[in-house]
């Protein structure tokens, strides 16, 4: 299943994915980098303080029908986010929901 909609939220650094089902995400841009799925990021320490840049979301791509290519501010592009990967990243805090 893949979502039938995508936006991104800068303000509330927060990508929201609409999916068939009903179900809606807001998924917060740290969130989503510390879930990179790449080789490198895997070996990180998903414990540290990320940096401005890091977590600053500047585009993003579709790749195929099963995922999401996200490109960040400090130039790390290399994580293919696919969409059941999506449905299980912790959501944001409901004060930051759309």
């Amino acid at each position: 299943m893949r979502p039938k909609k995508i936006s991104v939220q800068r303000s509330n650094q927060v990508m929201v994915l609409e999916w068939d089902d009903g179900d809606k995400r807001v998924l917060p841009f740290d969130q989503l980098r510390r879930h990179c799925p790449c080789a490198g990021c895997k070996q990180l320490d998903h414990t540290r303080t990320l940096t401005p840049k890091e977590i600053e979301l500047v585009d993003l791509h579709q790749a195929g029908n099963y995922a999401v290519t996200l490109t960040w501010a400090d130039g790390h592009r290399h994580g293919i986010y696919p969409w059941v990967l999506l449905r299980e990243i912790p959501e944001a805090p409901k004060d930051v929901q759309t």
